[in-house]
């Protein structure tokens, strides 16, 4: 086994730059953490394990179809991403009242995710079939050691992190059960760790509102309206999809059309009956009020916004419109008979950089409430799209497959999910209310990629000849990618 494991590391070589990168990142975030004991922490239980995660999860062998085939699992960059950005945060937000100790939580926690894999990675592959039982107790051990050893936490601490590690291990389960072969081990950790600190935080501001439990002191940091309503409509979008799975199943794999009909129509009531009542409750009790009308009143302080929604809904409508010559284009003999593929899928990042540009000059809070519901609504098709449900469900799907690729072979399709999010984190994690580098960090997603992918993967495609080593990216890519992306940091400062 440990011939196996050594064999595994001599692949890693492919990919050692990624890796390089990654550490020198959390060695420099590292410096200027609040705290000496974050510093040894992070760097002893982030970059190091990370590696050897990947050593054992990046070559996963042909009869473990749980993650999705791919040449690189990116596992490195999936263990590491999470308590990169948090601790980002932690260092950010260090002067504001009551927030380092909250980040500072959240920050263990990621850095415990990310710990708790790779035990269950290395229990999976040597320690089967007593796997669970040491990987149990290594994640006591390690979560002991992190919170009451080296930070001197209390008890009750003890307990949340011990509850949040069980709810991420839940969720990551929950991910590779419903979604099998929809995304690499990398996805899983980056998808799995925020969703489950989200439904962590989510679960005790609820239950603190409830009287239920006293509201414990590392997490009364402040929480705007607009970022409990993205909990909440993230919380209730993780329950929808599944605790109402099993009637979406029975609507896909229904025999006749009346029993598809049925299905659909019972998803359907639940879901706008019983689905928005809870939505709607849930963000009264978070919020202290009437979640409708908190709504109307919001919509009637934008109102003067219309022009913006209005440019936001143009944008909408062309995207569906190259979507559609390119249906039509493709339709016949041949796949590039219509608009290039390249071309239709960095169009859609070029439109949805005129949208966030056009929303952070414009109004950003208006910006980060339209990114929700965006969200909102992209699930919900997803989900009508996956489960077939009547009427528009197959419709859905031939519409959506023309623009798929490698990483849409499983159940969902997720690149314009991953899109919508690539551009909305930075607005979703920034407060609204920072300027300066905080404004220049909310552009991230607009220039990582409305820019730099867009014109890297355009460049790469008519330039591109020599490739990376271990990677199918050519070298045009990088360096397009790379110096667009300074240029604009560069325009960004002379401005």
């Amino acid at each position: 086994m440990l011939r196996e494991f050594a064999e595994e590391l001599k692949k890693q070589k492919l990919h050692v730059a990624e890796s390089r990168l990654l550490a020198l990142s959390c060695l420099y975030v590292s410096f200027y953490l609040p705290d000496k004991q974050y510093t040894a922490v992070f760097l002893l239980c982030v970059p190091i394990p990370s590696i050897i995660a990947s050593a054992w999860l990046n070559h996963i062998p042909t009869k473990y179809t749980v993650f999705r085939t791919c040449l690189h699992q990116g596992v490195p960059l999936g263990c590491m991403l999470v308590p990169l950005v948090i601790a980002s945060l932690t260092i950010s937000l260090a002067q504001t009242e009551n927030s380092t100790d909250c980040f500072g939580f959240y920050l263990r926690g990621a850095i415990l995710f990310q710990l708790t894999t790779v035990l269950a990675s290395i229990c999976w592959r040597m320690l089967s079939p007593y796997g669970y039982i040491f990987w149990t107790l290594f994640v006591l051990a390690a979560t002991y050691a992190i919170e009451i050893s080296a930070f001197e936490g209390s008890v009750q601490s003890f307990v949340y992190l011990l509850i949040a590690v069980i709810l991420y291990t839940v969720v990551a389960l929950l991910i590779l059960w419903g979604l099998p072969c929809s995304f690499t081990a990398g996805e899983t950790i980056v998808v799995a760790s925020p969703l489950s600190l989200v439904l962590f935080d989510t679960a005790v501001v609820t239950l603190a509102n409830l009287d239920a439990i006293k509201m414990p002191s590392f997490l009364t940091a402040s929480r705007s309206p607009f970022v409990l309503l993205l909990e909440v409509v993230v919380s209730w979008l993780f329950l929808l999809v599944t605790v109402y799975a099993p009637i979406g199943i029975k609507a896909r794999v229904a025999e006749d059309a009346a029993s598809r009909r049925k299905w659909s129509v019972y998803f359907y009531e639940i879901t706008a009956g019983a689905g928005f009542l809870l939505l709607f409750g849930w963000l009264s009790l978070l919020l202290k009020t009437n979640a409708f009308y908190w709504t109307v009143s919001f919509i009637q302080s934008k109102i003067h916004k219309a022009s913006l929604v209005f440019s936001w809904v143009c944008c909408v409508i062309a995207a569906l419109r190259i979507v559609t010559w390119r249906r039509q284009g493709s339709t016949g003999s041949g796949e590039e008979e219509g608009l290039p593929k390249i071309f239709v899928r960095k169009s859609f990042h070029f439109i949805a950089s005129i949208v966030f540009v056009t929303g952070l000059l414009g109004d950003v809070v208006l910006l980060h409430v339209a990114c929700t519901v965006a969200l909102v609504s992209f699930i919900l098709i997803e989900v009508i799209r996956a489960y077939r449900l009547w009427p528009i469900g197959d419709s859905l799907h031939d519409y959506m497959s023309c623009l798929t690729d490698d990483r849409d072979s499983g159940r969902v399709i997720v690149t314009h999910i991953y899109l919508l999010l690539g551009f909305a984190l930075p607005v979703w994690l920034v407060p609204t209310t920072k300027k300066g580098v905080f404004k220049l960090a909310m552009y991230s997603g607009v220039v990582s990629l409305g820019i730099g992918d867009s014109l890297a993967s355009i460049f790469g495609k008519w330039l591109g000849r020599i490739k990376w080593p271990g990677y199918l990216q050519c070298l045009s890519t990088g360096s397009t990618s790379f110096y667009s992306i300074l240029v604009c940091l560069r325009l960004n400062q002379d401005t």
